[in-house]
């Protein structure tokens, strides 16, 4: 079952078919069932009965003691069948549906909330916890239909086969090879001689729920690895405009490009941004970092200072893991969004990268920290891949505009909506997948009975009439936020149905 409800208040009067309350005690087991690996609590199943009064009927029947069988629910003779320990879930929901009487039968999936993925250094990461990406994995994990594209430093492979290598960034059904425009040589193709690359998509996308090293934001979307900068990590002003000509063409929807220039003294950088403007890509950028050389200023380099000119650009700065900007982030004006970058836990390449030198910053191999807005443009460009999941029809600027409006007014903003620093806030993914549902009701009254089949957002005070029922479709979305209650003299129904 795929439906997922959040912020149901206590004071909310309402039916729940086919969800149970789930105690931290009851025995659960994942089980096969309808071609589907599920969760499900192993002491019980669920029935729907034609008629409460037939309880003992069907006990009898099932040869079971009357009290094995709990009425969860009057109204819709809904109830739950008590089992033995060790006891064969399918077999007993077959049982079941043969009895006269029993309506449906089916297990009692596990309802989560928050989910956490299995990934051992999940606990490192603090950006997708700070950021409510594990609320916002209820909703989506993303999906193979989306394609963000990397312009980065590569991606760790073998030398000699240049199959995928590292253990976190190893699915070639996800990550694709793309071409290498950096001046590093052909003969290694899009392998990260650098380390950059390989930090940056791990944040944006590493395998999760695997069991293995850390989490990436969008699980299941599908990355295009252009390689632009060479092992020092440095690249030119035409080479990224081939690279991003390349990727747009190859059907990118977004771009992450994790670095930049003070200066576009040709406009190349601007055509390279107006090509993507044009094609309908979503550009997020690295809002640029302090450098005593480079960037004295901190001032926000480009690409992501033509997010003043072009709305498909995401100019993102950083903060710690107290909200707080970072000393090295540059700011400005041209700033959008603000998320995590100091200290940032992510996949390093599994061999020696100039990184891992004294002159590249002495980095560990597989896995490290590093700092950056490097590190923040891929939690924004993560999230923006799991707002395409949930609703492909949304334009770069519709991105853009929910990904503003949603964001969090940290304590630094002092009460403001804008600064130059924090951009309109730091971002809450969990609430920009909620609102970039295709569904929205804000303050609705449901006044006759209504299916939810497409993704949906309920939100503030929403009322269902009395004699009305609320359903959300088998294998839909809804996520209901602020209150539900009834109106009139009965108490209305919200039904989630199961498969």
């Amino acid at each position: 079952m795929k439906t997922f409800i959040k912020h149901l208040f206590v004071s909310i009067i309402l039916t729940i078919a086919f969800v149970q309350v789930l105690f931290a005690q009851r025995p659960t087991a994942f089980i096969e069932w309808e071609g589907q690996t599920v969760e499900v609590f192993t002491d019980h199943i669920i029935v729907y009965m034609q008629d409460t009064q037939l309880k003992s009927s069907i006990a009898d029947q099932l040869s079971l003691a009357a009290e094995k069988i709990e009425v969860v629910h009057q109204q819709r003779a809904i109830a739950t069948i008590r089992l033995d320990d060790g006891a064969d879930i399918n077999k007993k929901v077959e049982a079941a549906r043969r009895v006269p009487g029993v309506v449906r039968a089916g297990p009692s999936v596990v309802v989560k909330t928050s989910t956490v993925p299995n990934d051992p250094d999940f606990s490192l990461q603090y950006g997708p916890q700070i950021t409510q990406m594990p609320w916002t994995w209820d909703i989506t994990t993303g999906n193979s239909g989306v394609l963000v594209g990397v312009i980065d430093s590569g991606i760790p492979l073998e030398p000699s086969t240049s199959n995928l290598s590292h253990e976190d960034l190893n699915n070639s059904q996800r990550i694709l090879l793309g071409e290498n425009f950096s001046s590093d040589s052909d003969i290694h193709g899009v392998r990260d001689l650098n380390g950059h690359g390989t930090h940056v998509t791990g944040i944006l996308s590493a395998e999760t729920n695997n069991q293995t090293g850390v989490a990436g934001s969008s699980w299941n979307s599908q990355v295009l690895v252009v390689k632009y900068f060479n092992a020092a990590g440095s690249g030119t002003f035409p080479d990224f405009l081939n690279a991003v000509e390349y990727a747009v063409d190859e059907g990118v929807d977004i771009i992450n490009f994790s670095g930049g220039a003070t200066v576009d003294p040709t406009q190349t950088i601007k055509d390279a941004v107006e090509y993507a403007y044009n094609n309908g890509v979503l550009l997020v950028a690295a809002a640029g970092n302090f450098d005593s050389d480079f960037n004295p200023n901190r001032i926000v380099e480009f690409p992501a200072a033509y997010s003043l000119d072009f709305d498909n650009v995401i100019t993102v700065s950083a903060t710690d893991d107290n909200d707080l900007f970072t000393s090295f982030s540059s700011f400005g004006n041209a700033v959008n969004l603000s998320a995590p970058g100091e200290n940032i836990y992510s996949t390093m390449p599994n061999y020696n990268v100039f990184m891992n030198t004294s002159a590249g910053g002495s980095y560990s191999q597989n896995y490290d920290y590093t700092s950056g807005t490097s590190m923040s443009a891929p939690f924004i460009a993560g999230t923006a891949a799991l707002m395409l999941a949930v609703n492909p029809n949304l334009s770069p600027n519709q991105q853009r505009v929910i990904l503003e409006d949603t964001a969090d007014k940290v304590s630094g903003m002092n009460g403001q909506n804008f600064t130059n620093q924090y951009g309109h806030g730091r971002l809450n993914a969990y609430e920009a997948v909620k609102y970039a549902l295709p569904l929205q009701f804000e303050n609705h009254a449901f006044t006759s009975s209504h299916t939810l089949t497409e993704k949906t957002h309920i939100f503030g005070n929403t009322t269902v009439s009395s004699g009305s029922t609320l359903t959300i479709a088998a294998d839909n979305i809804a996520v209901i936020s602020g209150t539900l209650s009834r109106s009139g003299s009965s108490n209305p129904h919200l039904v989630v149905e199961g498969k």
